[in-house]
């Protein structure tokens, strides 16, 4: 189970207008799950292999164990998925006409009331690399299409399982359902009640549609959280999707609510052609420094660098040697070695505060900002040690 290090943003959403609906369609080789405001689109013999483990598990398992206390039971159920088991690699925010504000993100859709798109696009931002025009067939439903990308493969995309802890949870790739008893055990009656010979190719037919319970296990609930791992969880009423970096759902974390970058930074060298990648945790040895020369600049491993050998040596005057380097290149650098110490000793007595992004970018992962701040850690505590980072491209 994982440990939450910062909870990023919390907020309350609303039920859903279609909150007790529970449908399942068949539409071009694709089988439509409609679980009260969510939709998930999987191909025929994605949702055969589900469908298949979901009745194999014997329902007595399921009733009879004692939820709610700190047992936990090895998954009743495991599948190792085969890969482009889902119908879509893309994610997509966009306002409706009829004001809805929707999420597809690959095979899931979700669709929200305008004050829940705010709560939403209060925290994160769609993550968008074009925009792209509407076809005029789409121009009557959808108000404004703010973007598409297509995404990387996500982080475990060949899981599928059902655990029996705390509650009853479903893992679908890096998805994640929780269900109270009452409510799975509704649902595993829905399922095994569908015979595998009415998934025939087909359009538009309907193969089972039930009224939900009113309630789910988690309500209420929508909440951003870093766990101390190093990735990130996103929860919405009892869905969870787990996340290595924002990117890899296609949204940006917004700047100003717990991690932020050096404004003075950000404002002199940020330009509008930067892209952030993501907020993510990074191995030090895994980032290069930019070392000035006086015939230019190259990339180096941090303990290799001028800063850090002053640093390891105490020695001000191979700091002060380098940075009359530095001014040829950046005349007004205002950096100082009594301010270098200063922060050497307040992170050694009161430890690192990793709210304040290291800043990096392209594939080489080369630090923009925070130079000084990742010579310390690694004189203190080593090459392993793992800093927050921004990654731009």
């Amino acid at each position: 189970m994982g440990q939450i290090k910062t909870i990023l943003f919390t907020g309350k959403v609303s039920l859903s207008e279609n909150n007790t609906l529970f449908r399942i369609t068949r539409n071009f080789g694709c089988v439509i799950i409609e679980y009260r405001n969510i939709r998930i689109r999987l191909k025929n013999f994605c949702f055969l292999n589900c469908l298949k483990q979901f009745q194999a598990l014997a329902r007595e398992t399921v009733e009879r164990f004692p939820y709610r206390t700190d047992k936990h039971l090895e998954p009743v159920c495991f599948q190792k998925l085969s890969p482009n088991m889902a119908s879509s690699n893309k994610v997509e925010w966009r306002d409706d006409a009829d004001g809805r504000f929707v999420v597809k993100y690959r095979y899931l859709e979700a669709d929200f009331s305008q004050q829940e798109g705010n709560l939403f696009r209060s925290s994160v931002s769609p993550a968008v690399v074009k925009k792209k025009k509407l076809r005029h067939a789409l121009r009557d439903f959808i108000k404004k299409l703010m973007g598409r990308r297509t995404l990387e493969e996500p982080l475990l995309y060949g899981r599928l399982s059902i655990d029996l802890c705390e509650n009853i949870h479903i893992h679908f790739q890096n998805l994640r359902f929780e269900f109270d008893l009452n409510e799975f055990l509704f649902l595993w009656d829905a399922l095994a009640a569908v015979g595998m010979k009415t998934l025939r190719s087909g359009r538009g037919e309907l193969i089972c549609r039930r009224d939900l319970p009113e309630s789910t296990e988690w309500n209420n609930r929508f909440q951003v959280e870093e766990q101390a791992e190093g990735h990130f969880h996103l929860h919405y009423r009892n869905l969870r999707i787990e996340f290595r970096d924002f990117s890899e759902v296609g949204l940006l974390w917004k700047f100003g609510a717990i991690y932020g970058v050096d404004s003075d930074y950000e404002n002199r060298w940020i330009g509008s052609n930067w892209r952030l990648e993501g907020i993510r945790t990074e191995t030090i040895s895994n980032l290069k420094a930019i070392v000035y020369t006086p015939e230019g600049e190259r990339l180096s491993p941090i303990k290799d660098t001028p800063i850090y050998r002053s640093l390891v040596q105490n020695s001000p005057e191979i700091y002060y040697r380098y940075k009359d380097v530095i001014l040829r290149f950046h005349p007004d650098n205002s950096n100082k070695w009594e301010t270098f110490q200063e922060l050497r000793r307040s992170i050694e007595q009161s430890g690192f505060e990793d709210n304040k992004l290291i800043i990096i970018k392209g594939p080489e992962r080369r630090i923009m900002d925070g130079q000084h701040r990742v010579a310390i850690l690694t004189y203190l505590f080593g090459e392993q040690f793992k800093v927050k980072v921004a990654h731009y491209k």
